[in-house]
């Protein structure tokens, strides 16, 4: 990724925090500054608190986009070498929900967060979808999403 080029000029690369429910968030008017994934208590006490904080980023991301939850689940024990099951996920998802209330309608519904960042970058700037990070010619330091 350092050697990435654009136009023969170097890049950088943006890594957004929460990306997708910011994205979600920003669409109903509601700030978003906080690490979301992190569910501030202990929902499965044989994860440690990385463990399930990875597994409710990955559940997130995969609920968001999925058009079921059942699917989400699915596509979650197939992508993580932690195997839970969907009750386990479905606790994990019911507190998340929990503290972020303005996603309650947004998992589950086959939301497609891609077409939303077309909209939100202008044509200077080049998205590549890898991780859903963004590299940018070197000369944009400044970029808000």
């Amino acid at each position: 990724r350092k050697d990435i080029r654009i136009d023969d000029v170097p890049t950088i690369e943006v890594d957004y925090k929460g990306l997708h429910p910011a994205i979600l968030a920003s669409a109903k008017g509601i700030e978003f500054n906080k690490d979301c994934y992190n569910l501030g208590e202990t929902i499965m006490p044989r994860l440690t608190s990385q463990e399930q904080r990875d597994a409710v980023k990955l559940l997130v991301l995969t609920a968001i986009n999925a058009s079921e939850r059942e699917i989400a689940y699915k596509a979650h024990r197939d992508s993580s070498k932690i195997k839970l099951t969907n009750l386990e996920l479905s606790k994990l998802l019911h507190v998340f929900i929990s503290n972020n209330l303005y996603l309650e309608n947004q998992i589950g519904r086959d939301k497609v967060i891609e077409s939303k960042l077309h909209s939100l970058i202008s044509v200077e700037y080049f998205w590549f979808p890898i991780f859903f990070n963004g590299f940018f010619k070197s000369r944009h330091t400044e970029f808000r999403l």
